[in-house]
């Protein structure tokens, strides 16, 4: 088995598309009252050119911070990134000064960012931060053409009577109006890679799926095009000439986008706690708990056969129609430990079914267990390495718990968490 050191990020397999994001050995810290909460620590993946990759994970478990991080958004005091490397297309954002992280942000990698109303600013109209956002990575251009843009933009996300919507203030329109919003100003320039944090939480099921089917296609428009154009697909100006010159002070400067090969669309990081929602758009999924990645894998082989215990843990609780009705869904016991008392072994010994002395008191390693997957998780490394089957810590497939280790050693019972603690940062 390969080990997945902390200051190394999986290999790309064979013939691999082209490696557009690189986060290596990331470590985010907070202080808190006097103490250093490790939000993220030591976390390592890559996206790939044209990929939609899931981190998916419960409230707290620094999620939200890895997205942070990869912006360089985050508030210090009292946050700071400790260590690592986030290599955009090869360069360093964490090495960038300052002014240029700024022309990459926005522009090349945009955001949708968690609650559109606290994301807005309440003050100025829907035309107004749209236009901004346009504005401060094409300066040349003039108010009119960017205000048309911005309609375009609009129209293209689904919102009905663009222009006018153009006027609006963010408490004049819904909570599914508002995110399309936030989806056509992260999308206005077409970025490389796209983040979305949690981009569905608060709507209702029916707008949720809107907003999905919504990024997923525009995610694949936006790679197809070399600069943000001065058309809408629906209204193209007939006058060609006009429509270049529009198209030409709309092009990113050459330095900025040197280096930077569009492919058939957008790459996305998708942040999510809906594994539903990871099944029906991601390619690949990381899950993470208590500042970790626990599992890498490609969607299908994650939900057909879960190596931790903690992703046997969450599909356990899902509901499915293909199984009997229960009166209760199998839960985790215990609840997440506070990010300032995390154990010093596996973050998830203490509500794990399947745990042995060894982890206790050593934190294991992210492994290579199988060609693509890799789990931290004592047992399964075992298990696998005598040719056994990854533990069935949690009844996800409603088979029989079985959480043997070779060599005889017994788990242990796990110890419920404290059910209440600290908010931690997320």
């Amino acid at each position: 088995m390969n080990e997945h050191r902390p200051h190394r990020t999986p290999p790309s397999p064979p013939g691999a598309r082209e490696t557009v994001l690189e986060v290596e050995n990331l470590r985010t810290y907070f202080e808190v009252e006097g103490e250093i909460a490790k939000a993220v620590d030591g976390v390592s993946f890559e996206i790939y050119a044209d990929e939609v990759f899931g981190l998916v994970g419960e409230s707290g478990c620094g999620k939200s911070v890895t997205a942070l991080s990869v912006m360089r958004l985050i508030p210090s005091p009292p946050g700071t990134i400790a260590g690592g490397q986030i290599r955009y297309r090869g360069r360093d954002l964490l090495a960038l000064p300052i002014r240029e992280m700024r022309r990459i942000r926005g522009d090349r990698i945009a955001m949708i960012f968690q609650e559109p109303m606290t994301a807005l600013d309440p003050v100025f109209t829907i035309g107004y931060q749209v236009r901004e956002a346009i504005l401060v990575h094409r300066p040349a251009l003039d108010r009119q053409t960017a205000e048309e843009h911005a309609a375009q933009m609009l129209e293209r996300v689904g919102i009905a009577d663009a222009r006018r919507q153009l006027g609006s203030y963010p408490h004049q329109i819904s909570g599914g109006m508002r995110q399309r919003v936030m989806i056509a100003m992260a999308l206005a320039m077409e970025p490389d890679l796209l983040i979305a944090d949690e981009p569905t939480t608060a709507l209702d099921v029916t707008i949720q799926a809107q907003i999905l089917e919504l990024m997923l296609e525009l995610r694949k428009r936006a790679g197809t095009r070399g600069a943000v154009r001065g058309t809408s697909p629906r209204g193209a100006r007939r006058d060609a000439a006009s429509s270049t010159r529009r198209a030409s002070r709309l092009e990113p400067d050459a330095e900025q986008d040197a280096g930077t090969a569009r492919g058939a669309g957008a790459s996305m990081l998708l942040i999510t706690h809906d594994l539903a929602v990871v099944a029906e758009t991601c390619d690949r999924v990381a899950v993470m708990y208590g500042g970790e990645l626990q599992e890498i894998a490609e969607v299908r082989p994650l939900f057909q056969r879960p190596l931790h215990p903690y992703t046997q843990g969450l599909l356990a609780s899902l509901p499915r129609p293909d199984r009997p009705r229960r009166q209760r869904l199998d839960a985790i016991p215990g609840s997440v430990p506070s990010i300032l008392e995390l154990p010093s072994g596996c973050k998830f010994v203490t509500r794990c079914p399947a745990r042995i002395p060894l982890c206790e008191e050593v934190d294991p390693q992210l492994v290579e267990v199988e060609s693509g997957r890799f789990c931290r998780c004592h047992v399964t490394e075992r298990r696998l390495a005598a040719g056994w089957g990854p533990p069935r810590a949690f009844p996800w497939d409603e088979g029989e718990v079985d959480v043997a280790v070779p060599g005889g050693e017994d788990p242990r019972a796990p110890t419920p968490a404290p059910a209440s603690h600290p908010e931690a940062p997320r």
